[in-house]
C-alpha cells in the first residue's frame, strides 16, 4: 500500500504541488490550511493540519518553512508544535527548515529533507527567484530596464542568474562581489564588477538595486551614499543587506520580496519539488526491494 501524501500551508506551489501528486496516481492526497489564491480547483481531501499529520506518512511542508520564525508559512500552527505532531516513520519535506526544529526532528529520528539544501533544487530556484525579481522591478520602477544601469549585490547562483536575465533585457549591469575571483568571473562573463571600495560610487549611479546577499552589506556611510529615490529590491532571506534600523532612519526606498517563485512560477516551482520528492521516494523504494 503506497504511502499517504499530505500538503500543507505555503503558497499557490503548495496546492500545485498537492494536484501533481494526484494527476501521478495518488489520491487521496490530504491538504491543510493550502492557499486557495486564484481560485485553483483541485481533487484535494481538505482537512485540518493536526488530522494531516496523524494521517499523512509523507509531509510536504512549505518554502520556506516559515517566514516568520514562529509559524510554519501559510498555516497558523507554531514551528516545534508542528515538528512535536510528528511519528517516527514519516518523511518531512521542506526548504529552510530552521535549525531548531531540524535538531529536534533529528533527536527523535525523524526522517526530513530540505529542499534548498539540494543542489538541483536551489539552482532551479534561482531561476524562478531571478525572474520573478525582474517582474517586480518592472512593476516598481517608472522606466525601462532597458539602459537602466541596475546594480546586483552578489554572484551566487541566483545572483549570477540575475544579472544575466537583466543584460539581456538591456540594463547596463554591474556586480558587487566581495571575493576576487568572484570579481575575475564576473568580468569574463561581460558584466561589470565592483569590489567594496567602488560600492558607494556605485550605489549613487545605479537606481534599481537588487540584492541576493544573506548578510549585512551596507554600512551606515554606504547608506547615505544611497539616493532615497533608488529602489533596493531585497531578495536575501532573514534582515538581508542592510537593518531595519538604517532602512528607517535613512529613508531607504527596499522592497522585501520573499516568496519570488510560489508567486510568479508557482506551477513551475510546483514541479521542482515534485520532481525531487518523486526521485528521493522512488530511490528509497528501489533500495528496499533490492534488500529485501
Amino acid at each position: 500500500m503506497e504511502p499517504i501524501i499530505g500538503v500543507t500551508g505555503g503558497d499557490l506551489r503548495q496546492r500545485y504541488l498537492a494536484q501533481l501528486w494526484i494527476e501521478n496516481g495518488r489520491n487521496p492526497v490530504y491538504g491543510a490550511q493550502l492557499c486557495i489564491q486564484g481560485g485553483h480547483t483541485t481533487e484535494v481531501q481538505e482537512c485540518s493540519l493536526e488530522e494531516l499529520l496523524e494521517m499523512a506518512q509523507i509531509i510536504a511542508a512549505p518554502v520556506p518553512f516559515s517566514r516568520d520564525g514562529v509559524t510554519v508559512t501559510g498555516t497558523t500552527m507554531g514551528i516545534m508544535d508542528f515538528a512535536g505532531s510528528l511519528k517516527s516513520g514519516q518523511v518531512v519535506f521542506g526548504g529552510l527548515i530552521p535549525e531548531q526544529a531540524a535538531k529536534y526532528l533529528r533527536r527523535r529520528d525523524i526522517r526530513f529533507v530540505d529542499y534548498m539544501k539540494l543542489e538541483q533544487v536551489a539552482l532551479q530556484n534561482a531561476v524562478a527567484t531571478a525572474e520573478g525579481a525582474i517582474a517586480e522591478a518592472i512593476c516598481l520602477w517608472p522606466e525601462n530596464l532597458a539602459g537602466c544601469p541596475c546594480l546586483v549585490l552578489g554572484y551566487g547562483r541566483c545572483g549570477r542568474i540575475l544579472a544575466m536575465r537583466l543584460k539581456q533585457f538591456g540594463a547596463e549591469v554591474s556586480v558587487y562581489a566581495r571575493r576576487k575571483e568572484v570579481r575575475v568571473q564576473v568580468k569574463t562573463e561581460g558584466l561589470k564588477a565592483l569590489s567594496q571600495e567602488q560600492l558607494g560610487e556605485a550605489l549613487k549611479k545605479h537606481p534599481v538595486l537588487f540584492n541576493t546577499i544573506p548578510a549585512g552589506v551596507f554600512t551606515e556611510a554606504l547608506v547615505q551614499c544611497l539616493p532615497k529615490e533608488h529602489l533596493l529590491l531585497e531578495l536575501a532571506s532573514g534582515q538581508g543587506c542592510i537593518t531595519r534600523e538604517l532602512v528607517q532612519q535613512y529613508g531607504v526606498n527596499k522592497v522585501h520580496c520573499p516568496g519570488l517563485p510560489g508567486k510568479y512560477a508557482p506551477k513551475s516551482s510546483a514541479h521542482i519539488l515534485f520532481d525531487v520528492m518523486l526521485e528521493i521516494l522512488e530511490n528509497e523504494l528501489t533500495v528496499k526491494a533490492s534488500n529485501s
